[in-house]
């Protein structure tokens, strides 16, 4: 049985997790309850056929962004 915190847990970006998960080139899914799907935003990371739309190259952090992380 679900307790009540996880059956009210909402994603607070959706469109960024679609967006980063299909630029990333990971795993793409949607955990929606069955009546639940947004069908509309789900299709923004696909093709009108299901194939799932995924760049020549995946997303990755800039070396910048790493060489800062790394003086903390």
């Amino acid at each position: 049985m679900l307790t009540n915190a996880i059956a009210k847990a909402q994603e607070i970006l959706p469109d960024r997790e679609i967006l980063i998960s299909t630029l990333s080139t990971g795993p793409v899914a949607f955990a929606d309850g069955m009546n639940y799907i947004d069908r509309e935003r789900i299709m923004k990371c696909c093709r009108q056929d299901g194939l799932i739309l995924k760049p020549s190259k995946p997303l990755t952090m800039i070396d910048l962004l790493i060489n800062d992380w790394a003086n903390y």
